[in-house]
């Protein structure tokens, strides 16, 4: 059995070395490909959601303040690396309303998958006004 281990110990050894590395290599690239990191996400236009022949279609216009809206997200590297403001979307939804006036209503955002909403501006005021009464 000592013959055994102690032949070829060299080689044995540097075999261990290699195999060491080649561990420490692999874990290391995994742990950062899927490691979370944040990136800020700027400008990303905020749309109308609204549904059927409600009020608000027709001779009414709708405004946003503000119009667009800044994100931070939170995701696998490489998601994040390949993310986009096209990626995403962000709405203010107004199927609820029902007459004019002025509303403060919450930007929804959607997000491709495996990545999180860290941050987002606060809501967004909504006015709903007649196009009659501005002529």
């Amino acid at each position: 059995m000592k013959k055994w281990f102690l032949n070829n110990l060299g080689l044995k050894i540097l075999a261990l070395c290699l195999a060491a590395m080649l561990w420490l290599f692999v874990n290391a690239e995994l742990t950062s490909k899927y490691k979370l990191v944040r990136k800020p996400v700027d400008r990303i236009k905020i749309s109308i959601l609204r549904q059927g022949q409600k009020i608000i279609m027709g001779d009414y216009d709708v405004s946003l303040d503000p119009e667009f809206i800044d994100l931070i997200v939170e995701g696998p590297k490489d998601n994040i690396e390949i993310l986009t403001s096209e990626n995403i979307i962000a709405f203010v939804d107004i199927t609820s309303i029902k007459e004019t006036g002025n509303y403060l209503l919450p930007v929804k955002v959607i997000l491709p998958n495996y990545l999180r909403l860290v941050f987002k501006a606060p809501d967004c005021k909504v006015k709903v006004t007649s196009r009659q009464s501005q002529e």
